[in-house]
C-alpha cells in the first residue's frame, strides 16, 4: 500500500533534483545568432536597410506604425530599430516578458558578396522552471532569425530591389549623331528644346541622312540662372558639318548604365540619383554627359506623368 506513495516521492526528488541541477548547471545567458551570405552591394543594401519604411516589403510578419515608427512582428516578437550605427542595426526586441536588444550586422567580402548576422542574449533567470521557458524562448527566436534573413537576402538578390529601379549595363547602340547646343540664362522650355531639334531633323533631311532613334537630350544647370543646352539624334552615316549642326562619331559599343522611367521631371530626375549612386557603388567612372532618350513626344503628351524616357550615363 506504501509502494506507490514511496515511488511518487522519489519521482518528486528526482523531478526537483534534476530541475535543482539545470539551475546551477545552465548559463545565465543564452547567446542566439543567425548567419546568411548574399550577393549584393554593401552600401546600396544598407541604405534601403536605414529607412525602416522600406522593411515592410521583404519582412516576413506584419508591420504596424506606432507613433511614426515601424514596430516590425515576427511570431510574436517585436523589433523595432533602436540606433544605426556603420554597417550595424541595432534593434529594441520584446515579446512578452523578454526584453533585450538584438543587432543585424552587415560585413562586406569581397565581390560584392556580404554576410549578414543577427545576434542577441537572451537572459536566462535563475530559477529553473523560468530558465526552461528562456531557453525554449531562445530556440523560438533563433527560428525568427532564421525567417527574417531568409526573406531579406531573397528580397535583395534582385539588384532592382536594391535600388528601386531596373537599371541595365548595356552598350552603345549607334554610331553616329547629329547634334546642337546652345547656352540659356533661364532653365530651357519645351519649345526651345524642340525647336532644336526640329532643327537637327531639318539638317539631317536636307543631308540625305536617316534617323536612327529618338531625340537626345541634356540639360546642365551651370549656375543659378545659366543652362547648357544640348540635343541630338541618332543617324545612319556622317554627315557634313553645318555652321550650327555638328555630325559626331559615338563609341559604339561602349558601356552605357540605363534605366527607363515614366514620369515628369521630378521622376526622371529620381531616378538619374539612383543611377548615379549604381556607378558610385560599382566603383565606375562616367566619361560624357548624360543625356535623356525622349521616347514620349512632350509636345504631343501634354500629360507630363505619362512621358517615357530612358536614361543613358556612358561608363567605364
Amino acid at each position: 500500500m506504501h509502494i506507490p506513495s514511496k515511488k511518487i516521492t522519489i519521482s518528486i526528488f528526482v523531478g526537483v533534483s534534476l530541475l535543482v541541477s539545470l539551475a546551477l548547471i545552465l548559463p545565465l545567458q543564452s547567446n542566439v545568432k543567425e548567419t546568411i551570405r548574399l550577393s549584393a552591394n554593401n552600401d546600396a543594401l544598407f541604405r534601403q536597410l536605414m529607412q525602416d519604411s522600406t522593411w515592410e516589403k521583404w519582412w516576413p510578419g506584419k508591420t504596424v506604425e506606432v507613433n511614426s515608427k515601424a514596430i516590425l512582428v515576427q511570431d510574436d516578437i517585436e523589433f523595432s530599430v533602436h540606433r544605426i550605427l556603420y554597417n550595424t542595426i541595432e534593434f529594441k526586441t520584446n515579446s512578452n516578458s523578454y526584453e533585450f536588444n538584438s543587432i543585424l550586422e552587415i560585413m562586406a567580402e569581397p565581390s560584392n558578396e556580404l554576410t549578414l548576422t543577427l545576434a542577441t542574449s537572451v537572459p536566462i533567470p535563475h530559477d529553473p522552471i523560468n530558465r526552461i521557458k528562456a531557453l525554449v524562448f531562445a530556440s523560438k527566436l533563433k527560428r525568427a532569425f532564421h525567417t527574417i534573413l531568409a526573406n531579406l537576402t531573397e528580397h535583395y538578390k534582385n539588384p532592382k530591389n536594391l535600388y528601386d529601379l531596373e537599371i541595365k549595363e548595356v552598350s552603345v547602340p549607334f554610331e553616329y549623331v547629329a547634334t546642337v547646343s546652345q547656352n540659356c540664362t533661364h532653365k530651357p522650355t519645351l519649345s526651345e528644346i524642340y525647336a532644336l531639334i526640329s532643327q537637327v531633323k531639318k539638317y539631317i533631311k536636307s543631308n540625305g541622312g536617316i534617323e536612327k532613334g529618338y531625340p537626345m537630350l541634356n540639360s546642365t544647370r551651370l549656375n543659378a540662372n545659366d543652362f547648357f543646352l544640348q540635343v541630338a539624334i541618332p543617324i545612319d552615316k556622317r554627315l557634313p558639318e553645318s555652321k550650327n549642326i555638328k555630325s559626331k562619331w559615338m563609341l559604339k559599343g561602349g558601356n552605357i548604365i540605363s534605366a527607363q522611367v515614366t514620369g515628369n521631371r521630378k521622376a526622371i530626375e529620381n531616378v538619374k540619383k539612383k543611377i548615379e549612386l549604381y556607378i558610385q557603388d560599382n566603383h565606375k567612372n562616367t566619361v560624357a554627359i548624360p543625356y535623356e532618350y525622349l521616347i514620349t513626344n512632350r509636345l504631343e503628351q501634354p500629360d507630363s506623368n505619362k512621358w517615357v524616357t530612358q536614361i543613358y550615363f556612358p561608363v567605364i
